[in-house]
């Protein structure tokens, strides 16, 4: 048994020492190159600088996932893979027009890296547009970089940006997180709107995130969501947004759905074979089927009911390379845009939920 134990030792020791010697040669090869083992694809190469082996990032002139979703992602997964190396500095004064989601993807990727590496980003407010500055104040970004206020503001816009909320998968009553977020909402709209449907959605959100989006047994990730909203007085519309960084719905749905999974399969594809962005969607329909069987909702998850509740209501949920759009009828029912589900090249971490809505 002695001899058992210390061939063990010895064997345990030698893989020790290879671990070790593999990270020292990944130390020393971004030492040189700080972008090794990164992909830079056509999108970026216009993007990323290399100054004395550290790495400026200059974001997109336009950052809207629906536009240009392939290049935002590509910025999004080098700014990812970017966390504990040489990164300089974060460019936004190319930017001229950034949607809500995008925006709160974005502070979700910069507030993960600050809170892993534990250093700030160096930003050059002075170079931004004057429209992008108020926008990124309003969102919270100056706080999030550790900036100083912004001495002179744009005049106000029609568009007004809640500052987004950065919340923890342990909630332990995402209903009282939910009416919270809620009730700041309506502040930014001013006026009554749907309160339960959109309660009922973000609750939803919420208590998915903590059950479905991250693995129990990684004890090592921050299990966290980002909300935000935006109201554009003048057009009367409203942006909700939520994300995490999961594992994404292609990836849990299997496990969450099982046999009504295979059921809606067999019905509607005829083959196990399932896009990310047909996944999205047949989540959102054994979803329904479940809703129907528990008595809630009318057959229609809540998800689904805030952007049901007014007339254009439009709901959009992108989950790793999928993208689901649904947009209301008169009738009041959800359609799929199946035009719209095409799966990308690139993949977006975890999964975006947005309403939109006509007040």
């Amino acid at each position: 048994m002695r001899i058992r134990g210390n061939r063990k030792r010895r064997h345990d020791y030698r893989c020790w020492l290879l671990r070790r010697a593999r990270r020292n040669l990944a130390r020393r090869r971004r030492a040189e190159n700080p972008l090794a083992g990164i992909e830079v694809n056509g999108h970026l190469r216009d993007s990323i600088r290399v100054i004395r082996n550290r790495v400026e990032l200059v974001l997109p002139e336009t950052i809207d996932l629906e536009e240009n979703f392939e290049k935002v992602a590509s910025f999004l997964t080098v700014l990812r893979r970017l966390r504990g190396r040489r990164l300089r500095r974060l460019g936004f004064e190319r930017i001229r027009f950034i949607s809500p989601s995008a925006a709160l993807v974005l502070a979700s990727e910069v507030d993960k890296w600050m809170q892993i590496t534990k250093r700030r980003i160096t930003a050059q407010v002075k170079t931004w547009h004057p429209d992008i500055t108020r926008l990124l104040f309003e969102m919270g970004y100056f706080e999030l970089l550790g900036l100083n206020d912004p001495e002179i503001l744009a005049s106000k816009k029609n568009t007004s940006f809640l500052k987004f909320v950065r919340g923890d998968k342990s909630e332990q009553d995402p209903g009282k997180v939910a009416q919270g977020l809620r009730k700041r909402i309506e502040e930014l709209v001013g006026e009554p709107i749907a309160k339960s449907e959109l309660f009922d959605g973000l609750s939803e959100a919420i208590t998915n995130t903590g059950q479905h989006a991250y693995q129990v047994e990684d004890l090592k990730k921050n299990k966290q969501w980002w909300v935000s909203a935006s109201y554009d007085k003048e057009q009367r519309q409203l942006h909700v947004t939520f994300y995490d960084q999961g594992r994404g719905i292609p990836v849990t749905l299997p496990h969450t759905h099982g046999e009504d999974l295979r059921h809606w399969i067999d019905k509607h594809l005829g083959t196990n074979l399932l896009t990310h962005s047909y996944a999205i969607k047949a989540a959102m329909q054994v979803g329904r089927t479940s809703t129907e069987r528990d008595e809630r909702g009318q057959g229609s998850t809540n998800l689904e009911e805030f952007a049901k509740r007014y007339r254009g209501g439009r709901l959009t949920i992108y989950s790793l390379k999928g993208r689901c759009n649904m947009t209301r009828d008169d009738d009041g029912e959800l359609r799929y845009d199946h035009s719209s589900m095409k799966d990308s090249k690139q993949l977006l971490q975890g999964t975006l939920i947005e309403w939109s809505v006509t007040i």
